[in-house]
């Protein structure tokens, strides 16, 4: 009976991505969603059908609550690209290489606000969570913090600064020891990649650092919130603070659950989610 349910639930599914519903409704936010899906599902729809599979009111009720669920679930439709111009001024970026990339002159030339550090020592930036990207080598940097070198890097950054994206900056092959260092990190920038293909990438990713949902898992992190139940609330009372202006209720909401609000970090999220 469940594995029917499941059955007559993709189909309702597929028929509304057919039709070609708004961009939230992606096969990753499918994913994270099914299991609301099926649950619902059996216990509200399937069990009423009895047997009619062609039940209109049956249908007519399950994809009023689907798209109710998509609509109220996601901060797609509240996200868009970032003017080139607004991104740079905005975005912050640490490049860890013992060498000095030609790339750390590229993006200054453009505009950005490079912080290029050859050994990754200096944690106190990091530390203060100012960055939106780091590009990471993995050999001969991060010594202070273990044998692993660039890999204990991309943990602490992992750890105290969840916002902070990270790209992997290497040229050279990795044992299958040291390939937790590309699997931890966001995305691969290759060093033989080019001036072109490096600038476009690293812009992309900074595009991925300022977007509502990755600000909000950032903050939910940073907050230690691990529950479904409260994420989905928290997602769900930010979208009507956004759409209603109301930067305030969202802190007064972030102090309710974590005591956070206030501190320079949380802060500095909440600002970023609120500016663009």
């Amino acid at each position: 009976q469940k594995a029917q349910a499941r059955v007559r639930v993709n189909r309702v599914i597929e028929d509304m991505l057919d039709e070609g519903l708004p961009r939230p409704h992606t096969p990753a936010l499918y994913s994270s969603k099914y299991p609301r899906f099926f649950e619902h599902l059996y216990e509200r729809f399937a069990r009423e059908r009895r047997g009619d599979e062609g039940c209109p009111s049956w249908r007519r009720r399950m994809i009023q609550w689907l798209r109710g669920l998509f609509a109220s679930g996601s901060l797609d439709t509240l996200d868009g690209p970032i003017p080139r111009e607004r991104l740079i001024q905005a975005a912050r970026i640490v490049m860890v290489d013992d060498e000095v990339p030609l790339l750390v002159e590229e993006l200054t030339s453009a505009g950005f606000s490079v912080d290029h550090d050859r050994e990754g020592n200096d944690l106190r930036a990091i530390d203060q969570q100012i960055y939106d990207l780091a590009i990471l080598d993995y050999h001969g940097v991060g010594a202070r913090l273990g044998n692993a070198q660039g890999l204990d890097l991309l943990r602490h950054i992992r750890r105290v600064s969840p916002r902070t994206r990270v790209l992997a900056y290497t040229s050279r092959s990795l044992s299958s020891s040291e390939s937790e260092f590309f699997r931890l990190s966001h995305g691969v920038l290759p060093k033989d990649l080019g001036l072109v293909g490096s600038m476009a990438a690293i812009e992309a990713e900074l595009q991925k650092a300022m977007s509502k949902e990755h600000l909000l898992d950032a903050l939910l992190s940073k907050l230690n919130v691990s529950d479904a139940t409260t994420k989905q609330e928290a997602r769900r009372i930010l979208i009507k603070a956004l759409k209603g202006k109301n930067e305030p209720k969202f802190k007064e909401y972030i102090m309710k659950i974590g005591g956070a609000a206030g501190e320079k970090a949380v802060d500095l999220i909440i600002s970023k989610l609120f500016g663009f």
